[in-house]
């Protein structure tokens, strides 16, 4: 009987400890409806801000209150809709950051300085986040949860050292979908707080107190001594290719392209992007005025067809909020500068996206003249919305070579908006992230005839004694022939193998154990086995993935993956 009792809880707490608990915060709104509403930080396209930001602050007696008082494993988080009647459609958020940590303040002492909140931060989710279609159960009833994140990296989360933040950062305001709804809130009693960022983003718009989105946090319970394991990204994988490029400034005063030139030489099917071969010239006499309204856009004709990648056109579509396209039907006229909405555009651009009305009292005006086959479109001291600072920039366009220049003068660098300045062809395109055009430009670099991801490894599971450590390889091309995984004590640090003739390729783990396999589509899984064993806890194990292509891209006939750091842990 004793042996069977004994049996019996140890089979319950091993059920316990592998168990992924949750509680609700704030204390007593698992089951109630919050008071309060809010679209942030999962508002859809709709709403028109250059990025969303939210740092939440939750007590510390939200999680005592419920039992949780000791260490904890935080591993996902789950966000409430607000009680309704209607439904939404859902969509994805392409790229937010997710970070926790524990507060060295009291959630009443919040400040409007992000890094005054927080303690030692943990990025435990970067990518993009699904937001549920759905629909409401009711007035007063709580709704579905409609955001569910599981965290890439675990936060360890200790009630006694302090009160809880969770930050979220949408900072391009990318979206795709049909529509969300709003959030739970609970103001009254909820022992939270926030920061938040929308209309002065990157910077906070202010703070509100009493403030707490309902969530659900999993967690698993940590024994005394236990050790995390984590999973940590290095260096990134090759090749990368990519058909557009772009710098967001963030906010106006930001701008440092001012009395500068970009040139695009057109080849065919890529741009050679250089300083400027030639420069803004003032519109003459004869230049037509491109009469529109706020937020509009119009066509105008060219004299040649204008050849560009995938055809060609004998109209450009001006915008008024900066940008210039070759068709007039899909760009739409939106006035916030993100780059999701330019590398998803629907046909072929080039943008200075800003928020800019033309048709403002005293505002100068968008010009339109060809000069010795050059269609110059002119922002001419045009106003930024708002205001009554003008900014003067120009893009021209060669119809005999497809060439492309962006030039600009004087800019006033007025508005709340910042701007976008790129290019991307028609249809959904590759983010090739941020670049400092002016630190680029004095260089050359290529734009891509197609887009080329690179080799990517992620961790599907952290690297726990007694475990499997699953890991997936993504992207993989489809003229590879052999795939090579690689399993190291170390981490060389190299980022570039160009002297073994692969550029851009690096290596981020010893080749102490190396594993075959054959290409057999574009992802591949391999895992490895973490013996149940104490003497393991704190080992750091490193892997990476090679992929060896016919024919080969580069001298060394192979691309490499990003590594991953795995610190074995038994929980």
């Amino acid at each position: 009987m004793q042996r069977s009792a004994f049996l019996l809880a140890a089979t319950l707490f091993a059920a316990t400890s592998a168990a992924q608990l949750s509680v609700v915060v704030p204390n007593g709104n698992a089951t109630v409806e919050g008071n309060s509403n809010n679209a942030f930080p999962f508002t859809s396209g709709t709403v028109t801000t250059s990025g969303v930001r939210i740092q939440q602050m939750y007590d510390s007696s939200n999680f005592t209150a419920q039992g949780v008082a000791g260490p904890v494993l935080l591993t996902g988080v789950r966000l409430r809709a607000n009680a309704t009647t209607t439904s939404w459609g859902g969509g994805t958020f392409n790229n937010c950051t997710v970070k926790c940590s524990t507060a060295p303040i009291d959630y009443t002492a919040i400040s409007a300085n992000w890094a005054a909140n927080e303690g030692a931060t943990t990025t435990v989710y970067q990518g993009p986040v699904a937001f549920l279609p759905g629909v409401g159960n009711g007035a007063g009833v709580p709704a579905p949860w409609v955001v569910d994140i599981t965290f890439a990296t675990g936060f360890p989360y200790d009630p006694a050292a302090g009160d809880l933040v969770i930050d979220f950062d949408n900072p391009t305001g990318s979206w795709s979908g049909a529509g969300t709804t709003a959030l739970d809130v609970q103001t009254t009693g909820s022992a939270g707080s926030r920061v938040f960022s929308s209309t002065l983003y990157p910077n906070p718009n202010g703070i509100t107190n009493p403030h707490a989105l309902v969530m659900e946090f999993r967690y698993s319970p940590v024994g005394s001594g236990s050790v995390v394991a984590t999973n940590t990204a290095l260096g990134a994988g090759c090749i990368r290719e990519f058909t557009s490029f772009y710098e967001n400034f963030a906010t106006a005063a930001a701008f440092d392209l001012a009395n500068t030139a970009i040139s695009m030489l057109f080849t065919g099917s890529t741009y050679t992007v250089l300083p400027g071969i030639t420069q803004y010239v003032p519109p003459s006499a004869a230049a037509t005025t491109v009469v529109l309204a706020d937020d509009a856009s119009t066509s105008v004709t060219l004299s040649a067809p204008f050849p560009y990648a995938g055809g060609t056109t004998t109209a450009l579509s001006v915008c008024s909020n900066g940008y210039v396209s070759v068709n007039a039907a899909g760009n739409g006229t939106s006035f916030t500068p993100t780059p999701g909405t330019m590398l998803n555009a629907a046909n072929t651009g080039w943008w200075n996206q800003h928020d800019y009305n033309p048709a403002a009292a005293g505002s100068g005006s968008i010009k339109f003249e060809e000069v010795g086959g050059i269609a110059y479109v002119t922002w001419d001291g045009v106003y930024s919305y708002l205001t009554t600072t003008p900014d003067t920039f120009q893009m021209q366009f060669d119809t005999a070579t497809g060439n492309v220049h962006l030039c600009w003068g004087a800019m006033g660098l007025g508005g709340t908006t910042g701007y976008l300045v790129g290019f991307s062809p028609g249809g959904p395109s590759a983010d090739p992230g941020n670049r400092d055009l002016s630190a680029a430009v004095p260089a050359v670099f290529v734009t891509s005839a197609a887009d080329v991801l690179p080799l990517a490894l992620a961790a599907a599971t952290r690297p726990i004694t007694g475990s499997n450590w699953n890991l997936n390889v993504s992207s993989v091309p489809a003229t590879g022939l052999i795939g090579v995984d690689v399993f190291g004590v170390s981490d060389p640090g190299i980022n570039d193998l160009g002297f073994l003739g692969a550029p851009g390729c690096g290596l981020r783990a010893s080749i102490d154990v190396t594993l075959g396999w054959a290409v057999a589509g574009p992802t591949h899984a391999y895992s490895l086995p973490i013996p149940n064993s104490p003497a393991l806890v704190n080992f750091n194990l490193y892997t990476t993935s090679a992929v060896f292509q016919v024919p080969a891209v580069n001298a060394f006939g192979a691309i490499t993956s990003n590594g991953i750091n795995g610190k074995i842990g038994d929980f």
